[in-house]
């Protein structure tokens, strides 16, 4: 087991950075550039006994890291009085026997305080001995950003220009495993004037120049808004992304978008084929959007969804 140990000083009360720390212990995606979002974990994992005196089981964690796109940390050890907690990670690699995280935070005086944290990290295998000095580096990069975010949170009552940068991009990802052969779950998802048959948004899709790469496509939605947009990368039974002329958006969406690209892929796995879906944005900098596109985004993520199901239906239909 190696542990790493960092602090910094906040010009602050400690009751203020505890309640960020241990209160709003389920929205650190708010304020901390190492997590994009997070959500409060309804109930401890199975064989977890949750802290007692906590004010959440503990938090789920989108981390944008392709090795651990989401990590489950539970609240372990919870001592109000002395304002801290220990917090333990699950759902990592399985090279990854034990992450565990405590934070304590102490008065320096009425408006001055520390906050420290100290993260223990245990692997095992020749795989976790050969990760571990990357890990043991992210570890303590990623914890001097979050301490750096919490005192421009409490100090200054806003996020972090970081974390700013960070809020005024979006993200969504989903996958699907489709049983059938890859090359017919590529032609599916490939066909670009095909596309409105599989989502409710569009009401028509037309390829009006060039094919593969270049191709430049015409999008109509279920409201008479139209724009275009180009494939910006065609790899044949791989992926490909297309970008939106963000000139030819409706003015509703131009106001919240500087670019938005799509990127669909897919891979073989076992019993079928991965599909992929990807939507990247970056928003523009107008004060209130970057909460109000996060709530579109739940109902992006319910779409990607239903176009999911429409390439299931399909393939496994054409499949038998």
């Amino acid at each position: 087991m190696f542990s790493l140990t960092d602090h910094i000083i906040i010009d602050a009360p400690a009751d203020q950075v505890w309640e960020v720390v241990a209160g709003r212990f389920d929205r650190i995606g708010e304020w901390a550039t190492a997590i994009p979002a997070s959500a409060a974990l309804p109930a401890a994992p199975a064989g977890t006994l949750p802290a007692v005196g906590a004010p959440v089981p503990g938090r789920v964690c989108h981390t944008g890291i392709a090795l651990v796109p989401e990590a489950t940390e539970t609240i372990v050890e919870y001592d109000e009085a002395a304002r801290s907690l220990t917090y333990q990670a699950s759902g990592l690699p399985g090279f990854v026997t034990l992450a565990r995280n405590r934070w304590q935070i102490t008065a320096l005086g009425p408006h001055r305080c520390r906050a420290e944290f100290q993260a223990q990290l245990q692997v095992r295998g020749a795989l976790g001995k050969l990760a571990r000095w990357w890990l043991l580096a992210r570890v303590g990069r990623t914890g001097q950003h979050l301490l750096a975010d919490l005192r421009h949170l409490v100090e200054h009552g806003t996020v972090s220009p970081r974390k700013q940068r960070q809020l005024n991009r979006l993200t969504l990802q989903r996958s699907r495993i489709i049983r059938a052969p890859l090359p017919d779950v590529w032609e599916i998802i490939s066909d670009l004037d095909g596309y409105h048959r599989h989502t409710d948004t569009l009401a028509v899709t037309t390829v009006i120049s060039g094919a593969g790469q270049g191709a430049r496509r015409r999008c109509v939605d279920s409201s008479a808004r139209d724009w275009q947009e180009t494939c910006t990368l065609w790899q044949p039974h791989d992926r490909y992304v297309m970008d939106v002329d963000v000139s030819t958006y409706p003015a509703a969406y131009r106001a919240m978008f500087r670019t938005f690209t799509g990127a669909w892929s897919v891979a073989p796995v076992d019993g079928g084929t991965q599909v992929t879906i990807r939507f990247d944005a970056r928003l523009r900098r107008v004060p209130g959007l970057a909460a109000l596109a996060r709530l579109h985004a739940e109902r992006g993520g319910a779409d990607m969804e239903a176009i999911l199901d429409s390439y299931q239906r399909t393939a496994e239909q054409q499949a038998g």
